[in-house]
């Protein structure tokens, strides 16, 4: 059982506006929200009443084109050696597949699925077939027109593709059949309606002419980076920088930008000083490191967002652990003030969460829980489950076992321990006690997640690698 507490901003994005292209157009950015323009529309005066009608013509004026040219160069925290669009490893490879390749859908700034490569979809009265209408002129970054033929080609490949290496892949077991009746129709026969495949079918398109002969899953996509997307690849110095060049037959319009560069800065320090020099435009560094360069950093402006993922207090309810008891559980959560240990722990950037829908989203409805705790009713619910408070004791126990439980968390994330330690001090409040054990990921915390299981308390963390939030 998992109980959410909070979804604080791990990674700061830190820009410098750029000097050619103060309005850079980024809505074509995986990582940027979108720009909305409005134009107001001229109205027609009103005559008196004893005046006859005067015809009046209605002007609406021609919206101020954005500047266009432009580079952007963004920092890299380590390099892609090996690119794998459907299943990006880091940040920056994640950023670059973003750019190069394109989906039947895409998601808007509220995660919400929008045609892409498809102009449109239906689906049938039951949920179980959908079909999809390619937009007319698609191409790919080699001229090759893209057709329906490719969006077979991808889904088909990539279901043949183990589930497990990737979000993106496990939904698609809900196909059994692809078929393309013409070269811009697109049909998907599913098991059984499934909603959230929308998202999914985010999945970067492939082109056919070129992988037919290749296994898809072994191929570097850096010996053939064509895509579709907005960006089309130029040149790559292994271990320095990604260069992408802007392509004008984009089907959503060419972007603004000349070229996307991407700059390898492996640590904080070398980003900052990158960004202060100016041979960095944006960055994203560590939360940790972002508290100390607000405001030091001249026409540098700084900002957070909240990641698409949550940390979270994981109980332990085999037999025999004093969490198999729910009543137990829920005394630990009401002796929590979670609004306020959010908020001393991330230093106000975290958000509380009503539910593990992301914040801002389209299934976003959950209130967050309200401030305060309630210890008197945290303390009744653990003598209600037979754990008194003997006399003179600090502890509580039953049939001299003492409540007392380990509470694992990794101990590099200064955030995360913080939030553990708080958690134990409202433990000691209702008589729990939790002793807080930092420890290695690596070897220590990732093998709580599989058999035995042994643990009774975890504070870990989940990321969210699917669109759907």
């Amino acid at each position: 059982m998992f109980a959410l507490f909070a979804l604080p901003p791990t990674s700061c994005a830190i820009m410098r506006p750029m000097n050619v292209l103060p309005t850079p157009r980024l809505a074509t950015l995986s990582l940027a929200a979108t720009l909305l323009m409005l134009v107001l529309v001229g109205c027609a005066s009103v005559s008196g009443p004893s005046d006859p009608p005067v015809p009046t013509a209605v002007v609406v004026p021609t919206a101020t084109p954005l500047p266009r040219g432009g580079n952007l160069t963004v920092r890299m925290a380590a390099d892609v050696p090996d690119l794998r669009p459907w299943q990006p490893r880091s940040r920056a490879e994640e950023q670059i597949s973003g750019l190069l390749y394109s989906g039947l859908m895409r998601l808007d700034d509220k995660l919400r699925p929008q045609p892409d490569l498809a102009e449109g979809f239906a689906a049938s009265a039951d949920g179980r077939v959908l079909t999809f209408t390619l937009r007319s002129g698609l191409t790919w970054h080699d001229g090759v027109p893209l057709e329906a033929a490719d969006v077979q080609f991808t889904l088909e490949r990539m279901r043949g593709l183990p589930f497990t290496s990737t979000a993106l892949l496990a939904d698609l077991r809900y196909i059994s059949a692809v078929a393309t009746p013409t070269t811009s129709t697109v049909v998907l026969s599913l098991t059984e309606r499934y909603a959230p495949l929308l998202s999914h079918l985010t999945l970067p398109i492939l082109p056919r002419h070129l992988l037919t002969d290749r296994d898809i899953g072994n191929t570097n996509f850096w010996d053939v980076p064509v895509g579709s997307g907005p960006f089309q690849f130029e040149q790559r110095q292994p271990g320095q920088s990604v260069v992408l060049a802007r392509f004008d037959n984009f089907h959503r319009g060419a972007p603004l930008l000349d070229r996307v560069a991407f700059a390898l800065a492996d640590t904080p320090e070398a980003s900052i000083e990158a960004l202060r020099d100016g041979r960095l435009q944006l960055a994203e560094v560590p939360w940790s490191a972002s508290r100390s360069i607000s405001g030091t950093l001249p026409g540098v402006q700084v900002g957070s967002y909240p990641e698409n993922g949550y940390y979270f207090l994981g109980f332990n309810m085999r037999e025999g652990s004093p969490f198999a008891d729910v009543r137990v559980r829920q005394a630990l959560v009401r002796a929590i003030d979670l609004p306020r240990l959010v908020e001393g722990v991330t230093q106000g950037q975290g958000l509380p969460l009503g539910s593990s829908a992301v914040p801002g989203s389209w299934a976003d409805f959950t209130p967050p829980p309200g401030a305060g705790s309630n210890t008197d009713e945290a303390r009744a619910l653990l003598d209600a489950a037979g754990w008194p408070l003997p006399e003179g004791a600090t502890i509580r126990a039953r049939d001299g076992v003492t409540l007392t439980a380990r509470l694992f968390v990794r101990g590099d994330d200064e955030r995360r321990v913080a939030a553990a330690q708080r958690i134990a001090e409202a433990a000691a409040s209702i008589g729990m006690q939790l002793a807080v054990e930092p420890a290695d990921f690596g070897s220590v915390i990732i093998s709580k997640y599989v058999p035995p299981y042994d643990f009774e308390l975890l504070l870990g963390s989940w990321s969210n690698g699917a669109g759907d939030p």
